[in-house]
Parts: structure tokens; sequence; C-alpha cells
């Protein structure tokens, strides 16, 4: 749905005219200067369960939404996206350890990678959903193979910068 400020009131909301049916699209944000339109959506074009995608306004409304290539979307969920200036925010599942230890380390080392560039600009880290499979121990031991991550964490932590973790969504 979109609406439109006029004067001191908004416009009845209408659709957005690149709305399918069957296809949930939701968490909105829009560019400081109002051109450019980020949101997660699960398209059967995507690439995982709910992937980020872009609309540009045009004079007639919004183009039709591109997905955000693969340095963005996984085979998880990505959602959540926020823009702040030229800066993309977003969460996704990661799910260490599945479908196996290979892929699992590369989408680790992906995560790694993108906390030590968040650092600088971090104010606070909230970290939602399953970044561990079935990793039912939480409270009582590391998971086997993930001390990376954790250190990661950790140091992020003694840096000063807090950080918040919300337990998975099973």
């Amino acid at each position: 749905m979109v609406s439109t400020r006029e004067g001191n009131s908004w416009s009845t909301p209408t659709v957005l005219n690149f709305v399918e049916d069957k296809v949930n699209y939701g968490h909105p944000s829009i560019s400081a200067d109002g051109s450019t339109l980020y949101f997660s959506s699960n398209h059967p074009e995507g690439w995982g369960g709910y992937d980020i995608y872009y609309s540009e306004r045009t004079p007639d409304g919004w183009d039709m939404p591109r997905l955000m290539g693969r340095s963005i979307n996984t085979e998880g969920d990505e959602k959540f996206p926020f823009i702040d200036n030229d800066t993309l925010y977003f969460a996704s599942d990661q799910h260490f350890g599945i479908p196996d230890e290979e892929r699992s380390r590369v989408r680790e080392k992906i995560f790694i990678a993108w906390l030590d560039e968040i650092k600088k600009d971090a104010k606070c880290i909230f970290l939602l959903g399953d970044l561990f499979d079935f990793w039912f121990e939480y409270k009582k031991v590391v998971p086997r193979g993930f001390v990376r991550v954790l250190g990661k964490i950790a140091e992020l932590r003694d840096e000063g910068i807090p950080m918040y973790f919300f337990v998975g969504n099973h």
C-alpha cells in the first residue's frame, strides 16, 4: 500500500502497482531522497524464503522490483531492510551448521566479514532469528565449529558495541 501526503492529510492508501497475489511484501524502507524503496518478499524468483528487493520511483509510481544480488540474499530469510544514507542494513537467518559444514563455513566467513565492515558505524547490533541451527544447549556450551562467530561477537562487545540477541524463530 502507498499513501501520499496532501497538505495536512494523507491520501487513501492504494496497492502498489507491482504487487502480485500470493506473494508477501513487508518491512519497507525508503531512501532519504524518496527515490528507492527497499523491502523483503517471498517472491518465487528469489533465492531463499524471503529476499530483499528494491524498486525505483517513476513518474507513474514504482518500477518493477529488482532482486538484490547474491552478496545480499542467501538461501535463508533476509528481512527488515533499513537504508541509512547509502548503507543498507538487514537481518538474515544464518543457520550455521546446515546443510553441510562446507557451505556453512562460507556463510560464516561472510558473516564475520560483514561484522567487521559494520563495526565502524554500529551504535548497537541486533541479531535476530537463528544463527546456529538446532543449538539447544546455547545456555551451556559453545557449538562445535562456531567459535569464530562467537569470538567476533565477543570482540565487538569488548569494543563497547552493545549486542542484542533475539533467539530463534522456530
